[in-house]
């Protein structure tokens, strides 16, 4: 799993979003709410714990 930080491409949004995802693949079919696409900054490895309680 992977934690991906995405911003808009559009200098004038101010839209940050970040995403859990399997494969990095599934990044390319988000888009931004204003229209224009998003750019990735930061991809971390993410391995989800499942605490027993």
């Amino acid at each position: 799993m992977f934690q991906v930080e995405l911003v808009c491409s559009d200098p004038r949004c101010d839209a940050e979003v970040t995403l859990l995802v399997d494969e990095l693949g599934e990044v390319e079919a988000v888009a931004c709410e204003c229209g224009h696409g998003l750019l990735t900054v930061r991809v971390e490895g993410f391995e989800p714990v499942f605490a027993v309680v």
